[in-house]
């Protein structure tokens, strides 16, 4: 079964409010809004999967890498929940050589955010030693008093 927006997406939701308050408190008429457009990516529903042909199609027609187009990215998505596998290099199907830029763009974001991370754990301890150092020279008289003074410092550092 070939791949139909009609079928698979969902409806658009107008909203229309009927008034607005103002800054008196009276209400105003407004005009009626926009749409709000769903763009989820279904990934519950196998019949809603993208198709390659459909895949095919987005990515030639847009010129865009697999990561830019949203066709494309919902289909990579689809097939990584699929089948894990196909992220992994070396991308010899069909499937794969399409999602190629997204699934290395994917794993790029993943290991930034990773290094991130490690990065702000280490700054964290740094910090801790640095202002434990000042700590124990105020020369507290209650290990309450010694927590209370690192964990402010280390706040105000932050």
């Amino acid at each position: 079964a070939a791949w139909s927006p009609g079928k698979t997406c969902l409806a658009y939701e107008v909203v229309r409010p009927e008034w607005v308050a103002d800054a008196t408190g009276q209400g105003i008429v407004s005009s009626p809004m926009g749409i709000v457009r769903d763009s989820s990516c279904s990934i519950v529903d196998e019949d809603a999967f993208i198709t390659l042909e459909v895949a095919k199609k987005a990515k030639d027609e847009s010129g865009k890498k697999a990561w830019q187009d949203t066709t494309v990215a919902c289909f990579c998505f689809q097939q990584f929940i699929l089948r894990p596998s196909i992220a992994v290099p070396p991308y010899e199907t069909e499937e794969g050589l399409i999602c190629q830029d997204y699934y290395i763009e994917s794993t790029r974001a993943a290991a930034m955010v990773g290094g991130g991370i490690v990065l702000v754990i280490f700054v964290n301890w740094g910090l801790i030693f640095v202002n434990s150092i000042f700590v124990t020279k105020e020369r507290h008289t209650r290990k309450t008093y010694v927590a209370q003074s690192l964990f402010s410092k280390i706040l105000a550092c932050q």
